[in-house]
């Protein structure tokens, strides 16, 4: 029968000593590494929140323009390219990291206000199977009359309908 010590384990790793630091405010930070690290976070929060907004499929990568101001900003996120295609899943190949714009792009797509000086463009026609999503509001427009005749539609319901019928083809 194996008998284990159990002070010898809690000494050796619970309570392994590890270096602290007492006074952590003197501590040197590079301000603007953290500042380029917290905008590619909330970046990429934004575009997967939008992506689970619009019912993006998990796997699809899409397309994506990014508009920033700051130009060490842009530099840092174009040396991080690869990086924010793979946490936000994008396409690389598709991804366009550019100053900003003085008027708004004429395609449709979803505008990703991250931050002041900070946003990015979706493309609605490579993020939704406009097709398939039209046949599933029109399966749910057919359950909602068959059930006692009454018609129950969301506000959302709706404006789907009709982006469905507005938007371009997918391409």
């Amino acid at each position: 029968m194996l008998f284990l010590d159990l002070d010898w384990i809690l000494d050796t790793f619970a309570y392994h000593h590890r270096p602290y630091i007492e006074n952590q405010e003197g501590l040197p930070q590079d301000i603007e590494a953290v500042y380029q690290f917290n905008s590619l976070q909330d970046t990429v929060r934004s575009i997967r929140t939008a992506r689970a907004e619009y019912g993006v499929e998990v796997g699809k990568k899409i397309p994506a323009t990014v508009h920033i101001a700051n130009a060490e900003l842009r530099a840092a996120f174009s040396a991080e390219a690869a990086t924010l295609a793979l946490l936000a899943r994008l396409d690389l190949g598709q991804l366009r990291i550019e100053p900003p714009l003085p008027a708004p792009p004429s395609i449709r797509a979803v505008h990703v206000i991250v931050r002041d000086g900070l946003e990015a463009y979706l493309p609605l026609a490579k993020m939704i199977n406009f097709d398939k999503e039209k046949k599933r509001l029109q399966k749910q427009v057919e359950r909602s009359k068959k059930s006692n005749g009454r018609f129950f539609f969301s506000i959302a319901l709706v404006q789907c309908l009709l982006m469905c019928n507005i938007a371009p083809p997918p391409c």
